[in-house]
């Protein structure tokens, strides 16, 4: 919001909020304020900042909500807590403790306290270890004549952590590896009292250049933790399909592995022990800000079980790379970018049924309707 200075003289720490449970019945709800910028219209001392508050409400339900300033609320133990920085940090709820890698920042080690599961990538084979086996790997894009640039391998990031009693943000950006230009971004958000965990990121390319891959839409794990993989198709139902019949790409193997790019949701799961982790694509674009059309070369989504040895999701916006064989270059001009909004959601379930992915289709249908804000 934009308001005058003068309403809100300390809008980085002295905003409470306040919901209406009745009419003149008031309780304090969370509330916290981050990207706060003061500045002038004339004379006019004025302030913007954003607000962000936790509520539930039933559906088809009305609140009113106030914003005020106050005293900062002192002496309140939190219930997230970030310790270290954006870049080598940990975060504890009660739901997960999460590690971030201490090179890059990526999404490393996940402790799910609910399901007693820890999500990790532990890969068997010889010198695979620290910031290679954390559990996002993207953003991602493929110069055949560099290494193949992940955001896992950002040394020492820009960075900067918003905490607080609603949310915490570790932010990275910066050039992506080898690749000057393209300009990458990742940034997590971690809610008190939520059991998932939402991802913003983001490529741009400065100036065109010539690539086999484009990609995001990862989420990375030691194929011994699940069974099957799921995604739901254009009709409604549902596919399931063995990990053993999953190889993906990487070994130039036709479906049942991939699926469209558009695809709302992608889970893995343990058959026999009851869990799963589900990736699901809140918002996403893909464009380019200049003359034409984005480069859409077979553009699509697929989950691969890599020589049994790395188990992975991933969104090509644009993948020419095919396991060597017929991998064609192909031009992605200045002014492309790629963007998601991704949440990932440990689960549960009693069976192979139509409740199996409930969690995950209800989470998808709150992030597609959110709620409506009048201001």
């Amino acid at each position: 919001m934009t308001a005058r200075q003068a309403e809100f003289p300390d809008a980085e720490h002295g905003v409470r909020a306040t919901i209406m449970r009745a009419p003149g019945v008031f309780a304090e709800i969370p509330c916290q304020t981050y990207d706060v910028q003061t500045y002038q219209q004339g004379n006019l001392p004025l302030v913007r900042f954003r607000a962000v508050v936790a509520v539930s409400m039933p559906a088809k339900s009305e609140a009113v909500v106030h914003l005020w300033s106050c005293p900062p609320n002192e002496g309140k133990n939190p219930s997230i807590t970030l310790n270290g920085g954006a870049v080598g940090g940990t975060v504890s709820t009660a739901d997960y403790e999460i590690a971030l890698d201490k090179n890059s920042g990526q999404l490393h080690h996940w402790r799910d306290k609910r399901l007693n599961v820890n999500y990790e990538y532990d890969d068997p084979r010889e010198g695979v270890e620290g910031s290679a086996v954390v559990i996002q790997r993207t953003p991602d894009l493929y110069q055949p004549s560099v290494p193949w640039s992940h955001a896992l391998d950002w040394p020492n990031p820009q960075s900067r952590s918003l905490a607080g009693p609603v949310f915490v943000e570790p932010q990275r950006w910066g050039e992506m590896p080898a690749v000057p230009e393209v300009l990458g971004k990742v940034q997590y958000r971690f809610f008190a009292g939520r059991p998932e965990v939402r991802s913003a990121s983001s490529m741009r390319v400065t100036k065109e250049i010539m690539v086999q891959a484009l990609r995001m839409g990862g989420m990375t794990f030691s194929p011994t933790l699940f069974t099957h993989l799921a995604y739901p198709r254009q009709d409604g139902k549902i596919t399931r399909v063995p990990l053993t019949e999953s190889l993906g790409n990487d070994m130039g193997a036709p479906p049942p592995g991939h699926f469209p790019f558009n695809t709302p949701w992608v889970a893995m799961y343990n058959r026999e022990k009851k869990f799963g982790m589900a990736l699901i694509i809140a918002n996403y674009a893909y464009f380019t800000d200049g003359p034409g059309h984005a480069n859409q070369s077979r553009a699509e989504a697929y989950v691969s079980n890599y020589r049994n040895s790395l188990l992975y999701s991933i969104r090509s916006a644009t993948q020419t790379y095919n396991a060597n064989a017929n991998s064609y270059l192909t031009p992605l001009p200045a002014g492309t970018v790629m963007y998601e909004e991704a949440v990932y959601l440990p689960f549960s379930f009693t069976g192979e049924d139509g409740k199996q992915f409930a969690p995950v289709e209800q989470l998808f249908r709150e992030l597609r309707n959110p709620l409506v804000l009048a201001q």
